[in-house]
């Protein structure tokens, strides 16, 4: 075989109790090391046999907490970047979002899967029931989803550079480049349940190569635009990635 595609749904496995999206990054990337594992041990380690790409087609956290899932608006969209950012540092080949739109009205969904979409839910909503209007409603999923495939776009994770951040344990990301050009998505780690409520400071090391002023991108700044101009020191960090160019 080719390669190993799989599913990922953290929400499935957190139980009721540390349910954030750090955890469920944790989840996310055990699941790929537990995969890596069971290959390796068969051979695919790229000695004995070439190792298998890895690939992951459905990969999502729901934006409202049903039945005591994780889940919520600011959790599934820093989810998703957290995501994005563990399949780069894991290697993987691919990873795909699951859906592109919501299966059920937000007030009325009654399964954490009705509400996956980067766009609201898009029953009806095109120009054969409007009068020719598009009426589609991006969800902060999808703006998240879009910043970080505009701001990454061309870049590719460095592990050199991402060892030389040390980052302490309240602190997760990496850094990507793309030629001489640097950028570093960093976060603080969130610890609390059902809360995405987290803090820290943080300095980028001579060792990681930064500049002594940098571009900060909030998680929608493929919507607003906007940046602001950070120092490399001190840099204050929540539990919403930002993207430091």
């Amino acid at each position: 075989f080719f390669l190993l595609s799989f599913h990922a749904y953290p929400h499935l496995h957190m139980g009721s109790s540390n349910r954030h999206s750090d955890r469920a990054n944790e989840l996310y990337t055990n699941g790929i090391t537990d995969f890596e594992t069971v290959l390796n041990n068969r051979g695919y380690n790229g000695v004995t046999y070439p190792k298998k790409y890895l690939i992951c087609t459905e990969n999502n956290a729901p934006r409202r907490s049903i039945n005591g899932n994780f889940g919520g608006i600011e959790a599934q969209r820093n989810y998703i970047i957290k995501s994005f950012v563990a399949s780069q540092k894991k290697g993987m080949l691919q990873t795909q979002l699951y859906c592109l739109g919501d299966l059920q009205p937000y007030n009325t969904a009654t399964d954490p899967f009705d509400v996956m979409g980067l766009y609201a839910n898009l029953h009806n909503i095109g120009p054969l029931w409007n009068g020719g209007q598009y009426l589609q409603q991006m969800m902060d999923s999808g703006i998240a989803f879009k910043t970080t495939s505009q701001k990454l776009s061309g870049y590719r994770f460095n592990a050199t550079l991402t060892t030389a951040l040390n980052l302490p344990v309240t602190v997760d990301g990496a850094a990507f480049t793309s030629g001489t050009d640097i950028i570093y998505v960093l976060w603080a780690k969130t610890a609390t349940d059902n809360s995405e409520n987290a803090s820290a400071v943080y300095s980028i090391p001579a060792t990681a190569n930064p500049t002594d002023q940098l571009y900060k991108y909030e998680w929608n700044a493929s919507v607003t635009g906007l940046s602001a101009t950070v120092s490399k020191n001190n840099i204050a960090l929540t539990g919403s990635p930002v993207f430091l160019k």
